[in-house]
């Protein structure tokens, strides 16, 4: 073999295989340590290791609001944010210890650092367009939303329910009613784009906004204040399958942006049971005291019978439910169903969404006990099916 033949052979080895190997056994590591990750995910996460440790591309210098403010004004040429008040709620998640102590994966920072640009990209973008165009604001609003302006990003879930009293300290009642009228120009603009305003406007009666979120329990008087005329349409499910169930997506999302090391699945489970609790206890008062017109819906009965649910809230609103509406949802209940029967041979079992209380430190026992068992007696809710 000639000495360019073994020099080429030498490079390869040096600069393709030998690497390749290292890459592969560092992600074949990585993937017994982070098993719930997928064998891409933890590759992508390998590769990206360097560019982390020199802080470049992406990496480049600490995510904050100033910092994705700063990148909104140079991307969009915009500057007017409005009413920055919000950055006090923002920065308060930022500081707040539970937070501090996180780990982001490295996809996750990446993605974590997307979400809160272009969060303030659209905030830019919005704003501008509102100005040019004030008939938007006119459109009249008659159900509940969420907004943006609260730092309750996916990634920032964990942080907060796992430090609530630090959330609400800094989190205020000004905060949130701040955040319901900006969303409410959400709306607007959405309701406009759709054409159900000004000259454009074929109807005078814009269709509903119907918009869910456990986060609204929270803020009842919040949206009192901006959509007095809101219904409220409540869903109870059995605490024993409800409460796992949210510490579940809960820990799904801290996966999709920290490291395991940084998570601890009891504190999820005591956190969001004291919280709950809590909040079921309250929030009918709260409804109640704000003159909603609101419907309950126990989770049981809608699925066994989603038509005759569905029937049940149309009459409470004095909604009119017709032939043709039914023939709608029956169609797409009898899709759905097929599309599910699909996904269910088409996964893996060990792929299923299970989670019991235990994998939270719970019991089935504490959440039938005390406030929950009043909220259970109240409704009469049957433990669930799963």
């Amino acid at each position: 073999m000639s000495s360019v033949a073994q020099v080429g052979v030498g490079a390869l080895l040096v600069f393709v295989v030998l690497p390749g190997v290292i890459i592969l056994v560092l992600t074949l590591i990585r993937c017994q340590q982070y098993p719930e990750k997928s064998f891409k995910n933890n590759l992508f996460n390998v590769l990206l290791a360097p560019l982390r440790f020199l802080r470049l591309g992406p990496y480049k210098g600490r995510i904050s609001i100033d910092k994705a403010m700063k990148y909104a004004v140079k991307k969009s040429k915009l500057t007017d944010f409005g009413d920055i008040r919000f950055i006090e709620s923002y920065k308060a998640m930022e500081n707040s210890a539970v937070h501090q102590k996180l780990r982001l994966s490295n996809l996750g920072y990446i993605s974590h650092s997307l979400e809160m640009n272009e969060t303030m990209v659209r905030r830019l973008k919005m704003l501008d367009y509102l100005k040019k165009h004030e008939e938007i604001l006119k459109i009249p609003e008659c159900v509940w939303a969420m907004s943006d302006e609260l730092p309750v990003h996916m990634s920032f879930l964990y942080t907060i329910y796992c430090d609530y009293e630090n959330f609400t300290k800094n989190v205020t009642a000004d905060h949130c009613n701040r955040a319901y009228d900006y969303y409410k120009k959400v709306l607007q603009l959405l309701s406009y784009c759709q054409g159900e305003a000004g000259a454009a406007n074929n109807s005078k009666d814009p269709r509903r906004w119907m918009l869910k979120s456990p986060m609204h329990m929270f803020m009842i008087p919040q949206i009192a204040h901006t959509f007095p005329d809101a219904k409220i349409i409540l869903t109870h499910r059995h605490p024993v399958s409800a409460v796992p169930s949210m510490c579940s997506l809960v820990k799904s999302l801290h996966q999709l942006y920290y490291e395991n090391e940084s998570r601890d699945d009891h504190l999820i489970g005591k956190e969001i049971a004291r919280i709950s609790g809590d909040l079921l206890a309250n929030c009918n008062k709260q409804i109640e005291e704000a003159n909603f017109q609101h419907v309950d819906s126990v989770y049981e009965e809608l699925i066994k019978d989603p038509i005759a649910s569905v029937r049940k809230i149309y009459a409470k609103f004095n909604w009119p439910f017709t032939v043709e509406y039914e023939k709608i949802l029956r169609e797409f209940l009898a899709e759905d169903a097929k599309k599910r029967e699909s996904q269910k041979k088409n996964r893996r079992a060990d792929k299923l969404h299970t989670y019991t209380p235990e994998e939270f430190g719970l019991t089935a026992e504490e959440l039938s006990s005390g406030l929950f068992k009043e909220y259970i007696d109240r409704y009469n809710i049957p433990m669930s099916r799963g």
